[in-house]
């Protein structure tokens, strides 16, 4: 259990670098909703399913681009125009995430990168084109992307809070959101034998906060 303050979105990178260290699962996408979602847009996008990766947009969708030499906010049809264009040059281009950042039922902050050959063919030279890439739903459909450059972490997490806080969801969904959620009830339940119990014999703790507890068991 690594405790940190929650005010400073570097003390959420360092939480997420630790997190990986000790075997977390960020790197390929998991099981959130959202990340379903971005997994199927990456099915379609790379089958040239044009028809399919529309249907994945809201009517409402926007686009927005951060990076430093980025687009224009645009719309569902200004983004059609933009995928056909891409994929008049390549026959082969493939979104494919390296790094989870975040996610949630709404909200998927990601490092991805789009792979291809640079010709029609697809037999040509091949390209690496990395993003940060934040995907808000709608529970249904995707209604909202904005394009980051890939090592603008800090701006990609904040902006990933700002716009999943109204739509956070409750602990639970996964086996440690559930195993935390219990903790949690069992501690405010003043409940000692039920904390014992909860906990494996040789847990470390260890505190990475600047006013830390020293490390136990």
């Amino acid at each position: 259990i690594a405790a940190r303050s929650s005010g400073s979105i570097r003390s959420t990178l360092a939480m997420i670098g630790r997190y990986v260290e000790l075997g977390g699962g960020l790197g390929k996408l998991g099981g959130t909703p959202a990340e379903r979602m971005f997994a199927e847009y990456a099915r379609r996008y790379a089958a040239r399913d044009y028809d399919g990766v529309l249907e994945l947009m809201s009517e409402d969708y926007v686009q927005v681009d951060h990076r430093t030499l980025g687009w224009h906010e645009i719309g569902k049809e200004q983004n059609a125009a933009e995928i056909r264009s891409v994929w008049g040059g390549t026959t082969d281009i493939r979104p494919e995430v390296e790094e989870v950042l975040a996610a949630g039922d709404r909200a998927l902050a990601c490092i991805c990168t789009y792979r291809g050959s640079a010709d029609a063919t697809g037999g040509g030279g091949q390209f690496e084109y990395p993003v940060g890439f934040l995907l808000i739903t709608d529970g249904e459909r995707s209604s909202r992307v904005e394009w980051f450059d890939p090592e603008d972490r800090e701006a990609m997490l904040a902006r990933y809070e700002e716009l999943a806080r109204s739509a956070a969801r409750a602990l639970g969904q996964t086996a440690a959101e559930r195993l935390v959620a219990d903790y949690l009830r069992l501690i405010e339940a003043r409940d000692l034998d039920g904390i014992r119990e909860h906990l494996a014999d040789q847990i470390e703790v260890e505190d990475h906060r600047p006013v830390a507890a020293p490390p136990g068991r």
